[in-house]
């Protein structure tokens, strides 16, 4: 069984933002930069932009239902950080699981 992953601190997002390597997808984006030190580590953010604070929350904790539904699958040498866009409230769980899974592969065969 994988570690329970920690959530990201505001200091350690804005360095995911700096330096992490960004991967677009349908319903999710995220950013992923390798750990070297302390516990793998996750975050979940959606842009305020025509949302209110109840959809946005509601969304947040989609992606963090369908994120702990695959964290056994995703390395633990990596922090990510996904970001939701509109279609997230939408998408059933398991799909977006599966487009986060599908992301993170793709940004390890880029080489971040």
């Amino acid at each position: 069984m994988s570690v329970l992953r920690k959530r990201l601190k505001t200091k350690e997002f804005q360095t995911l933002f700096e330096s992490g390597v960004f991967v677009h997808g349908r319903c999710i984006s995220i950013l992923v930069k390798k750990n070297l030190h302390g516990a793998p580590k996750f975050g979940v953010t959606i842009k305020k932009k025509k949302r209110n604070s109840v959809k946005r929350n509601f969304i947040r904790r989609r992606l963090r239902e369908a994120f702990f539904g695959v964290q056994e699958m995703i390395p633990d040498s990596i922090d990510v950080v996904i970001i939701g866009n509109h279609l997230t409230e939408f998408d059933p769980l398991p799909k977006i699981g599966s487009e986060l899974l599908y992301l993170i592969n793709k940004a390890i065969k880029k080489g971040f």
